[in-house]
């Protein structure tokens, strides 16, 4: 009886350490596509908070350099960075920035009132379903993608961004 029951603790870490493997594959290779895919500005739709319609990638293009930000309206790290956007502003000549939130427009149009977006070369969009947010494979806010000229990704920041990145970035 004891043979019989270790076989089967065996057989089912076994098992365990096998699925375990298998979820870590199917993860890495998720991500990978996710990276190969964001490569070049994926195309989305959103409506836009502040005025309406909508935004959609091909709106941006004509930007020499775009920044894309998912960001929480409550969060800090996503309110010092526009701050230091805003405050540094005259240093992002052509470009543009699309601000995207999970949040209802109910709570992004107070938002956007208060930060004066309209002052700025910015645009703010509601992402509720989160499919652009996932299509970008976001985790955290914020998240910011710098696209060029071409549409090619300059870089992806997880996480604040010290604003000297944001203004260098290659």
């Amino acid at each position: 009886m004891n043979k019989k029951i270790k076989i089967l603790f065996v057989s089912i870490f076994f098992l365990s350490l096998s699925l375990g493997v298998f979820a870590i594959i199917v993860k890495i290779q998720k991500k990978r596509k996710i990276e190969k895919e964001i490569i070049n500005m994926p195309h989305f739709k959103l409506s836009k908070i502040g005025e309406a319609g909508e935004i959609n990638s091909d709106m941006l293009k004509a930007y020499k350099r775009k920044y894309i930000l998912f960001f929480n309206s409550e969060c800090d790290h996503c309110q010092y960075e526009l701050e230091s956007i805003k405050r540094n502003i005259e240093k992002f000549t052509e470009a543009t920035f699309l601000f995207v939130s999970g949040e209802p427009a109910s709570v992004l149009k107070p938002f956007y009132d208060l930060q004066h977006f309209k002052e700025f070369p910015f645009y703010m969009a509601s992402d509720p379903d989160f499919a652009v947010k996932n299509a970008f494979d976001v985790h955290s806010f914020p998240t910011t993608f710098i696209y060029d000229d071409k549409n090619q990704l300059l870089k992806k920041i997880s996480g604040e961004a010290k604003i000297e990145l944001l203004i260098n970035a290659k």
